[in-house]
C-alpha cells in the first residue's frame, strides 16, 4: 500500500502511470517508460513516499539508440539553388540528412546520389553520413535546365524529398545550326528549312537574344533565293528561316544548282557556322519539263510524266522497252536517244542533234534520283 511516484530525469521520455502502490509483496511495476525522442542516455526514478525507507529513491539508467534510416524524415538539400553552366567550377553541394523515424541522425549511413537532366557531372559523398547524419556531394552541368536531386540510403532506402538545383544560362558566346536543311530540290523550298541558335559557352540557347543572322551559300554552284528573307532577326534566341529555295540549271543562262551545297550562318560578334552538306535534286516540273519544251520533245510527243516514267515505248524498233526506268539510265529508252548519235533502236533525239552536255546531265541524274515527279 506504499505509493511511488516515477520521474523522468533524462533524455526527455515518459513513464505511465505517474504513481502506482506496492502490492502485498512490497512490489510495483511500471507499466511502461518510453525513451526519448533522441540517442543517447536516459534516466528515472522511482520515490517511495513513506519516511525510512532505505535505497530511497530507486534509480534506473536505459541507454536509447537510433531505429533504422526512415525516407520520409531524411532530408536532401542544395545549395546553391541556381548554378552558371560549367565543367565542374560551379556547383551546388548536396547534402543529406539521414534520420530514424523519431528523427534522430544516424552515422555511418552510405548515400547515394542520382539527378535527372543530362550534361551533368555528379560527385558522390565520399565517406558515410558523419555524427550528425550528414553525407555530402556536389551537382554541376554543363546543360541549362532545372535537375532534381534525389537520394537513396544504405542501398535501399529511397528519401522521400528531393532537392532542385535550376543551371542558368550562360552569356551569348556562339551560333549552332539546331535544324540542318533538307529536301530541296532545284527552285522549289526545302522541305526542312534551317534553324539556328544563339548559344552560350556550352551550347545552351540564350533566350534573350534577338540577333540578326544572315544566310548564304557557301558550298555548291547554284543561287540561294528566298521569297522571305535572307536575314532573320532571332526569336528566343532562335533564327528561323522559311522559303529558302536554291535555283538549279535550265538550258541556259544558270549555273549548275544541283548536287552537294552548304549553307553558313553569321551575326554581328559572332564566328560563321557552317550547315551540313546537303543535295539539292534535279526537278521534274522545273528542270526536266524545261529540257523537253526547249527540244521540241513535248511539242512532238507529248510527254507528261504520267506517260513516260516506267511507260513502254510505243513507235517503232523500240517496242517494247521502257521510256524511262526509275533509277536506271542503261534501259531508259529516252535517256539513249538523247546521251548518244548511235542509239541502240531508232534515231537520235531531238531530231536536230544532240542535247547540250548540261540538258543530257540533268536527264541522267534526274533519273539516277528515282525520276520523282517533283
Amino acid at each position: 500500500g506504499v505509493t511511488v511516484t516515477f520521474a523522468v530525469t533524462a533524455g526527455g521520455g515518459a513513464v505511465s502511470p505517474a504513481t502506482a502502490l506496492t502490492n502485498l509483496a512490497g512490489v510495483v511495476t511500471l507499466t511502461s517508460w518510453t525513451m526519448g525522442p533522441s540517442a543517447g542516455p536516459n534516466g528515472m526514478t522511482a520515490t517511495a513516499t513513506d519516511a525510512g525507507i532505505t535505497g530511497n529513491p530507486v534509480t534506473f539508467t536505459a541507454t536509447a539508440t537510433v531505429g533504422p534510416p526512415n525516407a520520409a524524415q531524411s532530408t536532401v538539400a542544395a545549395s546553391p539553388a541556381t548554378i552558371v553552366p560549367s565543367s565542374g567550377q560551379s556547383f551546388a553541394a548536396i547534402t543529406v540528412t539521414v534520420k530514424d523515424s523519431a528523427g534522430s541522425t544516424i552515422s555511418g549511413a552510405t548515400v547515394v546520389l542520382a539527378t535527372t537532366g543530362t550534361g551533368n557531372i555528379l560527385t558522390q559523398p565520399t565517406a558515410v553520413t558523419d555524427n550528425q547524419g550528414r553525407a555530402v556531394g556536389a551537382l554541376s552541368s554543363s546543360v541549362a535546365e532545372t535537375k532534381t536531386i534525389s537520394a537513396t540510403v544504405n542501398g535501399s532506402v529511397a528519401v522521400t524529398q528531393t532537392a532542385t538545383v535550376t543551371v542558368s544560362i550562360g552569356a551569348p558566346s556562339g551560333l549552332g545550326v539546331s535544324t540542318q536543311p533538307a529536301g530541296a530540290a532545284s527552285n522549289a523550298d526545302f522541305t526542312t528549312q534551317p534553324a539556328v541558335d544563339i548559344r552560350d559557352g556550352f551550347g545552351n540557347r540564350v533566350l534573350t537574344a534577338t540577333d540578326p543572322v544572315t544566310v548564304t551559300l557557301v558550298a555548291g554552284n547554284g543561287t540561294l533565293l528566298s521569297a522571305s528573307a535572307m536575314t532573320v532577326n532571332a526569336v528566343n534566341g532562335r533564327a528561323t528561316f522559311s522559303a529558302l529555295r536554291i535555283r538549279g540549271p535550265r538550258a541556259t543562262g544558270d549555273t549548275l544548282g544541283t548536287g552537294a551545297h552548304a549553307l553558313q550562318f553569321s551575326a554581328p560578334g559572332y564566328s560563321a557556322v557552317r550547315s551540313d552538306t546537303f543535295q539539292v535534286a534535279v526537278s521534274y516540273a522545273y528542270n526536266i519539263v524545261d529540257v523537253y519544251t526547249r527540244n521540241g520533245c513535248i511539242g512532238c510527243h507529248g510527254f507528261s510524266y504520267a506517260n513516260s516514267v516506267n511507260q513502254p515505248a510505243s513507235l517503232g524498233p523500240c517496242t517494247p522497252r521502257t521510256r524511262i526506268v526509275a533509277a536506271d539510265t542503261v534501259n531508259s529508252v529516252i535517256y539513249e536517244k538523247i546521251r548518244t548519235a548511235t542509239p541502240a533502236c531508232g534515231g537520235v533525239m531531238p531530231l536536230s542533234g544532240l542535247m547540250s552536255a548540261l540538258q543530257i546531265r540533268l536527264v541522267r541524274d534526274w533519273i539516277l534520283q528515282g525520276a520523282p515527279n517533283n
